[in-house]
């Protein structure tokens, strides 16, 4: 039994054994960099990019890469590095007791650097278990509101929502209103952005709120967060030949980024389009974009190919024929993608990062004195 436990231990703290975990890490990560990740691209962009790469999906979905970082394999390989270093910091702190006895860990001159090796080791050990917990336990989901639109808080209201392998499914089942979204702008430039929300229970009062970007709101545990705010201008789509209404709402437009400019626009994912291979493209250009002062609505219907077939633009309360289809522009309102976090390891990782720090300082400030007395500087 105890040569068992020795080789056990043996194993649990090689070098090697950290090495291939550093490594399967790494690997880990370039996966989740370079492959469509749940919580960052919708179920039919992802299911896209598996229809067009079968092969490696094959390989690669069974192991949980398309959720890499809330993978079975990457808490279980960030798992076994906590072992591995609470396996090397507790046979460490063995061989010096046995030596010398647990005084001489904080007694004499190589008590700060013995100090700084403990407290580094443990706080990776406690940087393990906050990841892990993040990792099991978390969920990261993104909605995207209208003004007035309300999200009630449920697993299939979310555009985006990633949870950890070990997360037990649990809804808070509240209700949020996007009440306003407020944008100051200076020459032409969005300089503070912030979403006026309320919040309540199925009975209850209204709890009024402010969302600005890196101010997060908490309610019942989760964080809310403004990621970006946009337009959403309500289309009503109309089939020439039969006359069937296809859509009449607001739809909130994914924002795209090219330096400061911004860039309005989206398609629509109704089934009679996909049934025909088309492709509807809508974008909105504001109203303090145009000369004319007043918003205006881009159509473009594309094949398969992505090339447009059809094309136009209609001024708000206006309407247009377009390929097979009447679209009319009739309001426009602003829209906000906010994004709901549960992250029970993130305190604790926060927490572990400052005594890794203190850590580090701990451990090398000795030698750092020793190269200033070798190298003839001054002594701290």
């Amino acid at each position: 039994m105890k040569t068992f436990l020795n080789s056990l231990l043996k194993v649990l703290s090689s070098s090697k054994l950290a090495l291939t975990l550093v490594l399967v890490v790494i690997l880990i990560s370039a996966a989740g960099a370079m492959l469509p990740q749940q919580g960052m691209y919708t179920a039919h962009e992802i299911a896209q990019w598996q229809e067009a790469h079968p092969l490696v999906t094959s390989l690669l979905r069974p192991l949980g890469l398309f959720r890499a970082f809330h993978s079975i394999l990457f808490l279980v390989t960030v798992s076994l590095l906590a072992v591995n270093t609470l396996t090397c910091t507790l046979l460490r702190m063995a061989r010096v007791v046995r030596d010398g006895g647990m005084a001489v860990l904080f007694k004499g001159p190589a008590a700060l650097r013995n100090t700084g090796f403990i407290v580094l080791h443990l706080s990776l050990i406690l940087l393990f278990a906050g990841g892990a917990l993040s990792v099991g336990l978390t969920m990261d989901g993104l909605t995207v509101l209208t003004e007035g639109q309300v999200f009630k808080e449920e697993h299939n209201n979310y555009i985006r929502l990633v949870e950890g392998p070990l997360r037990r499914e649990y809804h808070r089942g509240f209700m949020l209103r996007l009440a306003k979204v407020r944008v100051k702008y200076e020459k032409g430039y969005a300089v503070e952005m912030a979403a006026d929300v309320e919040t309540r229970e199925s009975s209850g009062p209204v709890e009024k709120a402010e969302i600005k970007i890196n101010e997060p709101f908490t309610y019942r545990g989760l964080d809310f967060t403004l990621n970006d705010v946009g337009y959403s201008p309500r289309v009503s789509i109309r089939d020439n030949k039969s006359g069937q209404l296809l859509v009449d709402s607001f739809v909130a437009l994914k924002t795209f980024r090219d330096g400061p400019k911004r860039t309005y626009r989206d398609f629509l994912p109704l089934p009679v389009f996909l049934q025909k291979k088309q492709w509807v493209v809508i974008t909105i250009i504001p109203a303090m974009d145009r000369e004319e002062n007043q918003p205006l609505l881009q159509v473009n219907i594309e094949d398969e190919n992505g090339q447009i077939t059809a094309k136009g633009s209609v001024p708000m309360n206006g309407n247009i024929h377009v390929g097979e289809y009447d679209f009319a522009f009739t309001a426009l309102r602003r829209s906000a993608s906010l994004r709901v976090m549960d992250d029970p390891g993130y305190e604790i990782a926060a927490i572990a990062l400052w005594l890794t720090l203190i850590g580090i300082l701990s451990r090398y400030i000795p030698d750092i004195k020793g190269w200033f007395k070798a190298s003839g500087g001054p002594p701290f």
